[in-house]
This record gives C-alpha cells, structure tokens and sequence, in this order.
C-alpha cells in the first residue's frame, strides 16, 4: 500500500533528541517514507551549538547523520530570523508536521492547526 510522504519541519530540539535518544532509526521505522526539512535559521542554532560543550559532540554527531543520510533531510530558506517561528511558518506552508522537543513550539503549532512529531518516553508520536 502506498502511502504518502510525511514532511517533517524539525526544530533544533527535535534534531538534538534525535542524537540523545538514538531515534532515527525508530523514525524510519515508523515514517518511511519521509523528509526532514530543516530550516537555515535551525541549522545556524546547531553550528552556535556545536562549539558549546554540552551539545556539541551532539551537534556533531547529528552533523554525520546528515551527511551520510542526505537522501533524508533538505536544509530549507529561512522565513524569519527565529528558528521556532521559522519551523511553524515552514510547517504552514508546506503542509508539514512540526517535529519538536519543545513543549511551547508544539502548543503554538497545534494552535495553528497542525499535526506535531514529539516525543514521549523516548518514543515517536504524531499528534
């Protein structure tokens, strides 16, 4: 059966979770096929992040999957200067699904009406 593909819209905490929780490969379990679109303003949060000590073997890391699994992700223009607003204003015009960690860009998101990715005892769910 043909389904299909899920376009997610991912914000910065929805990509470092997916390095913290080992989640990607849930994701293609789950969402194939899919696309993960990422925002320039997301992606300049990750490279201010990857020289931080907490998060940047993180970053770094992320920064492997995306290169060795391009076919996945599409780094997308900006719409604003705010990776979160960016993320939903993507999400609008795409038609997407917001991919979050943030419990305050899922709230903003549903409150415009669309579907959100979050996660739950390291868990993937589409609301």
């Amino acid at each position: 059966m043909y389904r299909k593909e899920y376009i997610f819209v991912c914000d910065t905490s929805f990509l470092i979770a997916l390095v913290e929780k080992r989640l990607f490969d849930q994701l293609i379990d789950r969402y194939l096929p899919f696309k993960l679109l990422v925002p320039e303003s997301v992606m300049r949060e990750l490279e201010r992040l990857s020289r931080s000590r907490g998060r940047g073997s993180k970053v770094t890391v992320l920064k492997m999957i995306m290169e060795t699994e391009q076919a996945f992700f599409d780094v997308v223009q900006s719409r604003s200067n705010k990776a979160d607003e960016d993320v939903i204003l993507i999400a609008l015009d795409v038609d997407g699904i917001v991919a979050t960690a943030d419990r305050e860009v899922r709230r903003r998101a549903l409150e415009k009406g669309l579907k959100t990715l979050f996660i739950r005892d390291s868990e993937l769910y589409i609301s």
